[in-house]
């Protein structure tokens, strides 16, 4: 039974809160360790930018050193899992502000966009957290069934053909 297939009130006003902690005794951990292949098969996923964080570490640089930075990279994320934190010194973005092209006038701040620049090591973690969260949150059905974003084998493109049969049917 998934987290909306639930009878009492408060699960359907706040149905995320139903799942939060709630695993089984035999069930995997949903952070289980990484190891050097997998944060080494990141690095290489990672953008070759230049985009320097606080931590002074950029992406061409991670690159370049990946071979003497992949163990000790291993251990802070695994050490990050175990604890649920992460250092301070990368939970700081640097934000650009991007001009929006279509507007016409450069000197308007309204014409921009803010981006946060992530320090490449939140980066590295960002991805190889993303794949376990995404099979946990299937596996215990937290996503409704046609929600399309953020979903391994669910493409945007069905989206209206969906909406057409549905349309049809009614």
């Amino acid at each position: 039974m998934g987290i909306y297939d639930s009878d009492k009130s408060s699960d359907l006003l706040f149905p995320e809160a139903a799942s939060i902690g709630n695993t089984e005794e035999n069930d995997p951990p949903i952070m289980y360790p990484t190891d050097k292949e997998e944060v080494y098969r990141v690095v290489n996923s990672v953008e070759s930018k230049n985009n320097e964080s606080a931590s002074k570490l950029t992406n061409s640089l991670l690159k370049f050193c990946r071979e003497e930075l992949v163990k000790p990279i291993t251990h802070i994320i695994n050490l990050s899992f175990k604890t649920g934190t992460v250092p301070d010194v990368e939970k700081i973005a640097r934000i650009v502000p991007i001009y929006k092209e279509i507007k016409s006038d450069s000197a308007l701040m309204n014409n921009y966009r803010p981006i946060a620049i992530l320090p490449v090591l939140l980066q590295v973690l960002e991805k190889v957290v993303k794949p376990r969260l995404l099979k946990h949150l299937e596996s215990t059905n937290f996503f409704f069934k046609n929600q399309f974003g953020y979903r391994t084998n669910k493409n945007m493109s069905v989206l209206p053909f969906k909406l057409l049969a549905i349309f049809k049917v009614h």
